[in-house]
């Protein structure tokens, strides 16, 4: 979705002419966001469809819309727990208890999630908003973040031959390197006041402080106690950067799902496991 300040495109009811670029269509300079809706069910038996795409689209642009064309034209235009929860509740009245998820995603590297709490169907009570945030609601933020370091595969109770085989060019004596990326996904529950103890800026600065700051421009063999007697693999790699986090996010108010680490653009670890 494109958003401009331009109060006739935040309605994005003109002709829809290009199927494959964000609308409505930006006049100028706007905002650009994505959202991801996820409905769980099962399909109709003769069409073969859980929810219309076309229906599911229309639903999240007429409720989406107008609430961000208002956060943005306001004072405050923080992406807030509280905008995302009244965001996800408004497009989840209208599409029913099917829809189980909605991701906002704010750029490339940051992200909002809402998942449907486990108690109380949502009512829509008027046009704008449904429910009140509770203190039962929680939300996700997911941000990528990266670090360059370089490591030695090597194992060195084994044999010369042994590692060679086993790492092959990764067993390089003087080792070789990585521009490494790292996403951490963190549950925050929502308080009475509509908001979440941890923030995104906070979070920044706790991966920063616990792993950019230990591992970026570092040998992990030789420069990190951490891989002192563990081999930097990247399924390793993702396990301590989880241990290294889950103590601080806590300490936050917060919980840590998950920890993503990509070695490469085709090699990536998650733990724990999803």
């Amino acid at each position: 979705m494109a958003i401009s300040p331009q109060p006739h495109r935040i309605g994005g009811d003109e002709a829809r002419r290009n199927t494959f670029a964000s609308w409505p269509t930006p006049d100028g300079l706007a905002a650009w966001y994505e959202f991801d809706v996820s409905l769980v069910g099962e399909p109709d038996p003769r069409t073969g469809y859980l929810l219309g795409i076309d229906v599911i689209d229309a639903a999240a642009r007429a409720n989406a819309l107008p609430i961000l064309g208002e956060a943005l034209s306001g004072q405050s235009r923080e992406p807030t727990p509280s905008l995302l929860v009244r965001l996800a509740d408004s497009i989840a009245s209208e599409l029913g208890p099917a829809c189980d998820e909605v991701r906002w995603r704010l750029t490339p590297r940051h992200e909002l999630r809402w998942t449907r709490p486990a108690s109380s169907p949502l009512e829509r009570t008027d046009s704008n908003m449904t429910t009140t945030p509770s203190t039962e609601i929680e939300i996700q933020i997911r941000e990528r973040f990266e670090f360059a370091a370089a490591h030695r595969l090597h194992c060195p109770d084994q044999s010369d031959q042994w590692n060679r085989e086993t790492f092959g060019k990764c067993n390089n004596p003087r080792g070789h390197g990585h521009n490494y990326e790292i996403e951490v996904a963190v549950a925050c529950r929502i308080d009475e006041t509509g908001e979440a103890a941890l923030s995104i800026h906070m979070l920044e600065s706790i991966v920063e402080e616990q792993v950019i700051k230990r591992f970026d421009h570092r040998h992990l063999n030789e420069d990190c106690p951490e891989f002192a007697d563990r081999n930097p693999s990247v399924e390793n790699i993702t396990i301590t950067c989880h241990d290294l986090l889950s103590g601080p996010i806590s300490s936050a108010q917060g919980r840590l799902i998950s920890v993503t680490v990509w070695e490469t653009g085709k090699t990536s670890c998650t733990y724990p496991a999803n």
